[in-house]
Parts: structure tokens; sequence; C-alpha cells
């Protein structure tokens, strides 16, 4: 390669580097007048959020049928689930508990 061409090829490794340095000065002074004054256009980017009506996460109730099989009983059937907790302190954390729940028959 000569030396044209290499100092052709350096120029272009130093432009790139150049924009991408910017670009990233650039994104990083946004980021950072976002995250100070916390407003953007006018909009106060705190209010907006508690006034938004997209909610970050919530229960979506699945509707789902019943599975048979083949002699027509359900095998799978779509009802309320329940999870319990127990916090145990003390003497009751060395005792062994038995907890027995019955589930209706369908």
């Amino acid at each position: 390669m000569s030396e044209k061409q290499s100092n052709h090829s350096n120029l272009n490794i130093l432009l790139l580097i150049g924009v991408a340095a910017i670009t990233f000065i650039l994104l990083g002074a946004r980021f950072f007048q976002l995250n100070i004054t916390q407003s953007s256009h006018g909009e106060d980017l705190v209010e907006y959020i508690e006034d938004s009506q997209d909610p970050r996460s919530s229960i979506i109730e699945a509707k789902r049928g019943t599975i048979y099989d083949i002699q027509g009983q359900p095998i799978a059937i779509d009802t309320t689930s329940y999870s319990m907790y127990a916090v145990l302190q003390g003497e009751m954390a060395t005792t062994q508990l038995k907890i027995e729940i019955t589930l209706p028959k369908y």
C-alpha cells in the first residue's frame, strides 16, 4: 500500500471516529439535559408519565376453555388459583406444618 493510500485510510478512520465521538457527546448531553430539567419541549416528563393511560404492568384475565379427554371428562379446567405464603419465626420455623387443601370436584 502506498503512503498516499495509507494517509487516506488513516484520515477516513479518524473521520469515522470523530463522527462517532460527536454523536456520542450529543446523545450524552441530551440525556443529561432530560435528566436535569425533566422536561422536553415544554412538557413535564414526570407529569406525563403519571398521567399516562398505559400502565407499566397489569393483570390480563385469560379466557381459556376446558380441555376434555376422549370420554368427555374435563382434564384441564379454567379456574381461579391462589398463592399462599407463610413466614415462620421462632418455634414455628422448626415445626413441620401440615396443610391440606380440598379442591371442588368439577
